[in-house]
């Protein structure tokens, strides 16, 4: 997991090929005012998804992690609270693996909380479980997909 403000994201650009790229959308001041919804950047490889709406509790928010894409989470308005646990560490699990979605979800409550404003990012590696989306407010992010390895389109 990385945690850190867009102003520093190429510091961690040498982690992943298409990092670069990634946080170049996050930067682009088109994609931050795009209206909700799912928008590809290089086909599955790399996409975003827009989402805004109301926060909701940490007992609402079940951990969840993905096994082919890294998660970056970017504030753009709110405050977020984002639960973290080792997904190897996690033992009750609420919906296994869906290779489908790419995610599962497990009951177990979060060891770390991490505390986003806007303009920070966070990094969700396979191993990160993670509990988006606490907060007693109304939150506007982006989430950017990042696949492990390349993927073409259907």
């Amino acid at each position: 997991m990385i945690v850190d403000t867009i102003d520093n994201a190429a510091r961690y650009a040498p982690a992943h090929r298409l990092l670069p790229d990634a946080f170049a959308a996050l930067r682009d001041p088109d994609v931050t005012t795009l209206p909700p919804g799912e928008y590809e950047v290089q086909g599955r490889s790399l996409y975003v998804v827009v989402t805004e709406g109301k926060g909701k509790p940490p007992s609402e928010a079940p951990l969840e992690a993905h096994r082919r894409y890294i998660d970056i989470h970017y504030l753009l308005s709110g405050e977020e609270s984002i639960g973290w646990k080792g997904a190897g560490e996690c033992v009750d699990v609420r919906v296994p693996y869906e290779e489908g979605r790419d995610i599962a979800f497990w009951e177990d409550t979060p060891t770390t909380w991490i505390r986003m404003r806007p303009g920070m990012f966070a990094v969700f590696f396979p191993p990160d479980a993670h509990a988006p989306m606490v907060s007693t407010g109304t939150l506007r992010k982006i989430i950017v997909k990042v696949a492990l390895e390349s993927i073409e389109r259907s």
